[in-house]
């Protein structure tokens, strides 16, 4: 209950407005708001008599403004009606339902659970659309469900996803987006979602979560980071052995979107080199790939002193980045000539040291953590058995440090303190790669590049792999905060998680359209401070004490919020006052 409370210090008196509440037995305050001396309080009312307007209430509206733009130049609410089988009845269409969870997941994250209270609460949507029904989490799974049944998953089916992603390229040429170069990149993320379906699988997490089940999703973007192309899979699979497969899907959307293959350029990382993938790739279109540092071309290249290498260009955030170049160079056994640059980045070299010395230290500290358990001598509890102590180690040694790492495990007969017998413990010995050791840093910042394209200059060869960057900054939006964050994941069913991550990479797609549109109209600003003047632009609801009329109207805006305002054209979106 909300109190008005006088407090005296001295001789003066102030009031507050306080809210207590009884928790296990006693009365705790939940929260206080200092309105001032009484002499404050009447000026204050004085002068909210003289006021024309009240404002009642106040709304988040920009973001969500921008995104029905974005949704309205795509026609995504038609796009996925098109594509879905739900009977036309009153009420939110599937596309509506999906355009709100979209919307919802790009602002907060927002829950299936927790639509509803979103679209009352904190967002003006409510001003805007009305239905008979409610905005369950139920209601909102069911009508998900239409993008892909849980018949249509257990059938290898993707259902209307597909379908409902390709319109949505199709709608992005027709918008000017036309890619030159795409950029094809996994990831994944972890839940805790124990028992879920065949999607959810443990393996190589990119969080160093290795003890919880992972969800793998892949993008294929263009050049100006906009995707074309996703596919969500067994978070165990290879990225060797998906490629294929979605490699074939793309060049398919390609054809069937007109859009010349021959032109293009597709970037990928080692973990997609194969004889047969790069053959399948350069049927189609152009490749720039890297080699894996053990690959004879690459060790040469990395074996030269990173001083030896020329200069190629600096960086937006000023490293320097040099290359050696190797033109007609035969690789994978192919009739045709490559070329192969090795570059090195010195930004990423200090952050690799950085990486290498925390990890190397986190091994140590775990290694000797298991060394301490496995040789102790009496105490309560259960011993280490030699079996789980090399399973541990496989766990605390990470995949790339294998080749650093040496121990051994030894049964071993120790006295027991105090007692007239002895005990067997296991003894673990480890130690590093002397040689490994020296020949680590050497590699620190290098990578090499190999391209088809061989008129291309070595520095348009290294930022066309550079441009690799841009998908990660996707990846790392998705296990963020702020933006679309796909974590965490609160479904079980394959068919909703799949419709889960298709709903994320959309919104994404959203964003990146809509930084694109501004820089287009000469707004180039950075996209987090695009989404960051877009949430502060507000709406007021406000009574009018003369008429009694409530009129909705906006919030005093900065310049660069005006600007956008006015290029998106968002004042169509504002809700009617009403009386």
């Amino acid at each position: 209950m909300v109190q008005l409370v006088k407090k005296t210090f001295g001789k003066y008196s102030y009031y507050y407005l306080v809210e207590k509440k009884k928790v296990d037995g006693k009365v705790k305050t939940l929260w206080q708001i200092y309105l001032g001396t009484p002499e404050k309080i009447a000026e204050f009312y004085r002068a909210h008599k003289d006021l024309p307007e009240v404002k009642l209430k106040s709304f988040p509206f920009g973001l969500d403004a921008a995104l029905l733009a974005v949704s309205d130049d795509l026609g995504f609410v038609d796009v996925v009606d098109t594509h879905t089988s739900k009977k036309k009845i009153k009420g939110l269409t599937v596309g509506e339902y999906a355009l709100l969870v979209l919307m919802g997941r790009c602002s907060a994250p927002v829950s299936k659970e927790g639509v509803e209270r979103w679209f009352n609460k904190d967002t003006f949507l409510h001003l805007l659309w009305s239905f008979p029904h409610q905005l369950s989490g139920q209601n909102v799974r069911n009508h998900l469900d239409y993008l892909l049944t849980p018949e249509e998953e257990s059938r290898g089916d993707p259902g209307a996803i597909r379908n409902i992603e390709e319109d949505l390229a199709r709608a992005l040429l027709v918008q000017g987006v036309k890619p030159t170069t795409l950029i094809w990149d996994t990831t994944n993320v972890f839940t805790h979602i124990e028992k879920g379906g065949k999607l959810l699988k443990k393996t190589k997490s990119k969080q160093m979560r290795f003890d919880k089940n992972h969800v793998a999703f892949g993008l294929a973007v263009s050049q100006e980071n906009i995707p074309f192309l996703s596919e969500v899979y067994e978070a165990n699979e290879p990225d060797v052995t998906l490629f294929p497969k979605v490699f074939g899907r793309l060049v398919d959307r390609l054809v069937r979107l007109n859009i010349d293959t021959e032109g293009l350029t597709l970037v990928f990382d080692k973990g997609n080199n194969s004889v047969d993938n790069l053959k399948a790739v350069l049927g189609h279109m152009h490749v720039v790939g890297a080699l894996r540092r053990d690959h004879p071309v690459a060790a040469e290249l990395l074996a030269i002193d990173a001083k030896e290498y020329e200069p190629l260009y600096t960086t937006g955030k000023g490293h320097a980045v040099t290359g050696l170049r190797r033109d007609d160079v035969g690789l994978f056994g192919m009739d045709r000539p490559f070329t192969v640059v090795a570059k090195h980045n010195d930004g990423t070299r200090r952050k690799q040291e950085g990486t290498y010395d925390r990890t190397t230290a986190r091994i140590i500290e775990t290694l000797e953590e298991l060394k301490a358990k496995a040789g102790r001598v009496g105490g309560r509890g259960r011993r280490m058995t030699e079996e789980g102590l090399h399973r541990a180690i496989n766990d605390a040694i990470y995949k790339d440090y294998r080749a650093l790492f040496h121990y051994t495990v030894r049964k071993k007969e120790v006295e027991i303190p105090g007692k007239n017998r002895r005990s067997t413990i296991l003894d673990l010995e480890y130690w590093l790669d002397e040689e490994k050791e020296r020949e680590r840093p050497e590699g620190f910042g290098k990578s090499v590049l190999f391209t088809d394209n061989t008129g291309w200059s070595t520095a348009d060869i290294s930022k066309a792999y550079d441009s690799k960057n841009i998908i990660e900054d996707d990846f790392a939006c998705f296990k963020g905060r702020l933006f679309v964050r796909i974590m965490p994941i609160e479904v079980r069913k394959d068919n909703r998680v799949r419709v889960h991550v298709e709903l994320c990479v959309w919104g994404m797609l959203f964003y990146r359209y809509l930084a694109r549109k501004l820089k287009t109209m000469g707004i180039d600003v950075t996209f987090g401070r695009m989404i960051e003047e877009l949430k502060d632009i507000r709406l007021a609801v406000v009574e009018n004490k003369e008429s009694n009329k409530i009129e909705i109207k906006l919030e005093e805006m900065n310049p660069l919020q005006a600007r956008i305002f006015t290029a998106l054209n968002l004042a169509r979106y504002i809700p009617e006052s009403k009386r």
